[in-house]
């Protein structure tokens, strides 16, 4: 019981770290890439098995085709997490209070950052000896992004691992998402709708 909690305390110590590393990182380099501490947060899930990587998926799944921020998907993780760890409490009290302690320590160092960075954005961004660091910044962004892509893309296309068997049928409609985004420059709602309309419609068929 100790060594759950101190792994799970060690956990939550690495996951804001890299949170305020990536809030930091956007604000001095004005991109606003809220998929960065999605691909934190599995990471960091991911190693002490707080969560797997299907859940977050899923929670990734919600946030992509309901109203409200991207970001968001931080509270399910935090649900999800406190769910399967209920440490003596009821997995449903466990899993609420996670939510809630995931969507204070998503938001509160936004605030923070913005509150105590926003008058210096336009002064970082124009000093012209911080652009090849804001370069590279941007640069390991889209490095962290990819990464995102590379994890939830293997947990969709091979949800069982590789011995496991590849779900061809993700695989498929990722392609066509693909070629619709860059190739027919598609919409991304449509895009989204139309992947989510498709994949219900396969799964009914498949009961």
């Amino acid at each position: 019981m100790g060594s759950r909690l101190f792994s799970g305390q060690a956990y939550q110590a690495r996951l804001m770290t890299r949170r305020r590393k990536y809030e930091e990182e956007n604000i001095q380099s004005g991109v606003d890439t809220p998929d960065s501490p999605v691909a934190a947060a599995a990471d960091q899930l991911a190693r002490p098995h707080l969560a797997q990587v299907a859940q977050v998926v899923d929670g990734l799944a919600l946030a992509e085709t309901t109203p409200g921020p991207l970001i968001m998907v931080l509270q399910f993780i935090g649900f999800m997490a406190a769910w399967n760890h209920p440490q003596g409490m009821t997995p449903a009290l466990s899993g609420v209070i996670g939510a809630l302690v995931a969507t204070w320590t998503t938001f509160l160092p936004s605030f923070i950052f913005i509150f105590l960075g926003a008058p210096y954005i336009e002064s970082l961004r124009g000093n012209r000896r911080l652009q090849g660091a804001l370069s590279g910044i941007t640069a390991a962004i889209v490095g962290v992004i990819l990464n995102l892509a590379l994890v939830f893309g293997s947990a969709v296309i091979w949800p069982r691992g590789l011995a496991g068997g590849t779900n061809w049928f993700a695989a498929a409609l990722g392609v066509a998402a693909f070629f619709a985004l860059y190739r027919f420059k598609a919409d991304v709602l449509w895009v989204v709708i139309s992947g989510g309309s498709i994949g219900l419609g396969w799964a009914l068929l498949n009961r």
